[in-house]
């Protein structure tokens, strides 16, 4: 693996045709939960008046050193008030959240439903675990959203599979293709490591090429060993200081 010097790393968000790179704080979540991939900007007021940003624009958020980034959220603007200066950003799943569906599928497996869920969505790019479940007789949807049809294929499928978004990709009980693992050590990478609950809290130096679902390598007092990222949460304040939290959980044997 390449040896990479990380310190605190910068910000550019893309907005429809607006490039943001300085100008404000950011705080940014990524995880293998649904609904929990998100980004909220405040702007400086240098900005006012100076954009014209509206709900549902396409928008970037990218980490990185250099002019080395890489894709931390990619969704769109859902605006929550009239405040120029506060932006939410959503990943992909808010396209699903917003489709509503009713329909009756027959002799059908859980790919039959998803791929017809996406398409409806306008989500063309997918990694679904293409298993063979058992097809089943009858699937009826009643006026549920997209996000409660996977959950509900889940149980109807006595199945446990992840669905996420990472870019503008969907991923169902399928995982983006690692080429390394990176590690993190203490006093090095590792700035601190505490255990909230089931979860393992990693603070550490931004490191804009790990992502959930993703395997890194843990050196520390506390814990060594392999972990798979559950979540990460990125937080810049106004001064540009950025810091990363990666969340995992103890994997046995550890």
């Amino acid at each position: 693996m390449d040896t990479k010097k990380l310190v605190s790393p910068e910000f550019h968000v893309s907005i429809g045709n607006y490039e943001l790179e300085e100008g404000m704080s950011v705080e940014c979540t990524a995880s293998q939960e649904p609904q929990a991939g998100w980004c909220r900007i405040t702007l400086d007021d240098e900005y006012e008046g100076l954009l014209d940003i509206k709900d549902g624009d396409d928008a970037v958020v990218e980490l990185g050193y250099d002019g080395d980034f890489d894709v931390l959220l990619e969704g769109s603007i859902l605006k929550a008030g009239d405040s120029w200066k506060d932006l939410l950003i959503r990943d992909g799943m808010l396209k699903l959240e917003a489709l509503y569906i009713t329909a009756t599928f027959v002799d059908c497996r859980p790919l039959d439903v998803i791929k017809y869920m996406l398409g409806l969505a306008g989500v063309t790019e997918y990694s679904l675990d293409d298993s063979r479940y058992g097809k089943k007789d009858i699937f009826v949807i009643n006026g549920k959203n997209g996000l409660e049809v996977l959950k509900e294929i889940n149980v109807f499928w006595a199945l446990q599979h992840k669905f996420y978004f990472r870019g503008k990709r969907f991923y169902w009980g399928t995982k983006e293709p690692q080429n390394e693992v990176y590690v993190l050590e203490e006093d090095e990478t590792l700035i601190s490591l505490e255990k909230r609950g089931e979860m393992w809290e990693a603070e550490t130096l931004g490191i804009p090429w790990i992502h959930p679902g993703q395997e890194v390598e843990i050196k520390h007092t506390n814990y060594e060993g392999t972990a798979e990222i559950h979540k990460i949460s990125v937080k810049c304040d106004e001064r540009g200081f950025t810091r990363m939290y990666i969340y995992f959980q103890e994997e046995a044997g550890c």
